[in-house]
C-alpha cells in the first residue's frame, strides 16, 4: 500500500487554505519525495484564477504546467490537493466528502500523477473528536469569528490504471495543532 506522510507546516498550511477558501473549491500542488511505497509531502502550492462552480472547477494549461513546475528547494512534483465545499441542492445544503468525483479522476488522477488529496470541509455546530485511521484523517478545525469545520482528508493515488486509497499519516504533533 501506499503511503501519503504530510510534514506538520505543510499539513497546516492546507487546512487554512481550505478553510479560507471554505465557500469555494481549491487546487494546489503538492511537493516532496517519493521513495518506494512511501510519499513524503514536503510543501503545498495553491493554484489562483480557476474556473470554480460549487460542484466542479477548470484548470487552463498553462495554469496546469506552472502548477507542475519544479520548485528549486523541493525535490519532486507529487501531485494535487483538492478541496470539496458545501453546496446548494434545490433549496438544501449537500454535505460534502472527500471521496472523489469521475471529474476529480479525469483531472487530477492520471498517468502522470502520484498523489491525490482531498480535504472535504463542512461547516458544524458540535465538535467532531479527532479520528486518524490509516486510511483518512478527521476533525475538528476552529475558524474562529467563522466558527467550526468538520474537515476530513484522503490521499488517492493511481495503480494499474485504476485509484486506490492511500495510506495517510501526519505527525502527531501536528493534528494537535490543527484540530480541537
Amino acid at each position: 500500500m501506499v503511503t501519503t506522510h504530510i510534514d506538520t507546516r505543510t499539513f497546516l498550511d492546507l487546512i487554512k487554505i481550505v478553510h479560507v477558501a471554505y465557500n469555494r473549491e481549491v487546487i494546489g500542488s503538492l511537493f516532496g519525495r517519493c521513495n518506494g511505497n512511501r510519499l513524503y509531502v514536503e510543501a503545498a502550492i495553491p493554484a489562483h484564477k480557476i474556473i470554480s462552480k460549487p460542484t466542479w472547477l477548470e484548470i487552463s494549461e498553462e495554469q496546469a504546467a506552472r502548477l507542475e513546475a519544479p520548485v528549486e528547494t523541493i525535490e519532486e512534483w507529487l501531485g494535487y490537493y483538492h478541496s470539496h465545499c458545501r453546496y446548494w441542492n434545490n433549496e438544501s445544503q449537500v454535505i460534502v466528502s472527500s471521496t472523489p468525483s469521475e471529474r476529480d479522476l479525469r483531472l487530477f488522477l492520471n498517468e502522470q500523477n502520484k498523489l491525490l488529496l482531498i480535504f472535504a470541509a463542512n461547516r458544524i455546530e458540535r465538535r467532531v473528536p479527532l479520528c486518524v485511521r490509516g486510511d483518512y484523517i478527521s476533525g475538528t478545525f476552529n475558524g474562529g469569528a467563522d466558527g467550526k469545520y468538520h474537515i476530513k482528508v484522503r490521499a488517492y493515488h493511481r495503480n494499474g490504471g485504476r485509484h486506490r486509497i492511500a495510506g495517510i499519516s501526519v505527525p502527531r504533533r501536528g493534528l494537535e495543532k490543527v484540530f480541537l
